[in-house]
Parts: structure tokens; C-alpha cells; sequence
């Protein structure tokens, strides 16, 4: 719950310098923690990390706070390249992390036209995990993008938060990838269809985030709370929440937040009736 304090010390403990045998671990460590406070410091970091590691159950890891950092910070091209080349290095012998990193190639190639030429790729990987179990992370996360994608193609509403809810069970992904892509899309499918859940979810992993010091996660439940009260005509409410999620956002660092941040309070200010607020 104090990344400050942890990021503090793990770079002095950089200066010291580790053994090159624990380099990886501790630059993996110290971007992990700057990951919650500083997004742009923890790229860095974890780029050199990827470069250093040497022990296979720490590249997944890696490779998948880089890869989402990379988006978040506007460099969609970097962290599908990433991510992708880890996959093809996996194989088959990690079907969990492979599920991971590939939930975050999918979440660029649904949200960044440039990337639309995934599209095959990604309606065959969103088919397999309807099907599955959805015990596991990388499948949770997968099914997030299965409802988001199946909301998009104009599925029936019962059909598509059925899935978000599926997806969103248990909490798993509100505690483990809080702000993630299969999280962010399967609370969005939820506020769709303004279903009670969606805010409340949005408050709980707010709140979960507070706790931990993640300002990642609390920019991300921030800014799309106050999108869920737009949505629900609680004007006020929706400006108050995207103000203050714009903001957090502004300071943590990550280029999503002036985009999503601002587009998001920019309605909620002209549905007010403040124009010049809103331009």
C-alpha cells in the first residue's frame, strides 16, 4: 500500500548495484511499484528488465506490465511488438501467460484501428474463450473482451452482460488487473447497459486501488466512473468524477487520461449546458 516508500528504496538498492543475477528481479520490482505511481519511470525500467532477465517465470511477468504500460502511455505500436514476440516465444508451453499477453494484443487490435488487421486472429481467440472456464486470469480477462466485442456487433444486452458479469465474477480481475483491458471492458459493457453493477464495481476498484497506492487504477475507475453517471443523466456527479479522474490521471502520467479523461468530462460539460467549460 506505499509504492512511494518501496520505489524509493529499490532504487537505491540500484545504485548499489545488485548482483547481476537479481538486476532483473529488482529493476522488475522497482517498475512494478512505479507502475502505480509514475508510468512513464516504470517503462524504462522494465524495458531493461526485459533486457536483463534471464529466469523464464519473470519474462510473462514483465512483458505484461510493459506491454500495458506501453499502451496506456499512447505507444500501442511498442506494446503489441512486445507482446507479441513474447507469445511467439511461449509457444505452447505457458497457455496462461500466452491468454495474458494475448488479451493485451487483442485489447489494441479492438481499440486501435491500426491494428484492425488482427481481426481474425482475435474473433478466433474471443471464440475459445467463451468456451472456457474463466477460472484463470488470462481467462478472465479474455472474456471481458468477449463481452465488450459481443456488445459492439449489436448481441442481444442479456447476451453480452451475461459474459461482463462472467468475466467480473469474484472479483479476480478487479483485484489482480484492476484497470486492465478485460476489466475496462467488461465494466464498460455494464455501463452500456446501465445495469447498478457497473458504478458499483467502478467504486469498489477505486477504492481497492486507494488502498494500494495504484494511481493507475484509480485514474482508470475515475475517469470512467464519471462516463457511467454521463450515461445515467447524473450530470453533476459525472463532471465532479471526471474532473477529479482527469486530474489524478494528469499526474500519474499515463497519455489515456487526457483523451479518455477529457472527452468524457467535455460531454458531461456540454449535457450541463457549460459550454465554454467544455471547450
Amino acid at each position: 500500500g506505499a509504492p512511494e516508500i518501496a520505489a524509493a528504496y529499490l532504487r537505491r538498492a540500484l545504485t548499489e548495484p545488485p548482483a547481476q543475477a537479481e538486476r532483473a528481479q529488482v529493476l522488475f520490482e522497482l517498475g512494478s511499484a512505479e507502475a502505480m505511481i509514475e508510468g512513464e519511470a516504470a517503462i524504462e525500467h522494465l524495458r531493461e528488465a526485459l533486457e536483463h532477465v534471464t529466469e523464464p517465470r519473470l519474462r510473462g511477468p514483465i512483458t505484461e506490465l510493459l506491454a500495458r504500460r506501453l499502451f496506456f502511455s499512447g505507444n500501442a505500436e511498442e506494446a503489441v511488438a512486445v507482446a507479441q514476440r513474447e507469445i511467439e516465444e511461449l509457444g505452447e508451453a505457458d497457455p496462461e501467460w500466452r491468454r495474458r499477453l494475448e488479451a493485451i494484443v487483442l485489447f489494441a487490435g479492438t481499440m486501435e484501428p491500426s491494428f484492425a488487421s488482427i481481426g481474425e486472429e482475435l474473433d478466433g481467440r474471443l471464440r475459445v474463450a467463451e468456451g472456457a472456464d474463466g477460472t484463470s486470469l488470462g481467462e478472465r480477462a479474455l472474456l471481458g473482451l468477449v463481452a465488450f466485442r459481443r456488445a459492439r456487433s449489436g448481441a442481444p444486452a442479456s447476451e453480452a452482460t451475461a459474459l461482463a458479469r462472467r468475466a467480473l465474477e469474484g472479483d479476480l480481475l478487479l483485484t489482480r488487473d484492476n484497470g486492465g483491458a478485460g476489466f475496462l471492458l467488461a465494466v464498460f459493457v455494464l455501463t452500456l447497459a446501465d445495469s447498478e453493477l457497473a458504478l458499483a464495481t467502478y467504486t469498489a476498484a477505486r477504492d481497492f486501488a486507494r488502498k494500494q497506492g495504484d494511481g493507475f487504477g484509480l485514474t482508470c475507475n475515475q475517469v470512467h466512473s464519471g462516463h457511467a453517471h454521463l450515461l445515467r443523466g447524473e450530470l453533476a456527479k459525472a463532471v465532479e468524477a471526471g474532473a477529479e479522474g482527469l486530474e489524478i490521471g494528469l499526474d500519474y502520467g499515463a497519455a489515456s487520461a487526457p483523451a479518455w479523461g477529457t472527452a468524457f468530462l467535455a460531454d458531461a460539460l456540454m449535457e450541463s449546458g457549460d459550454l465554454d467549460g467544455a471547450w
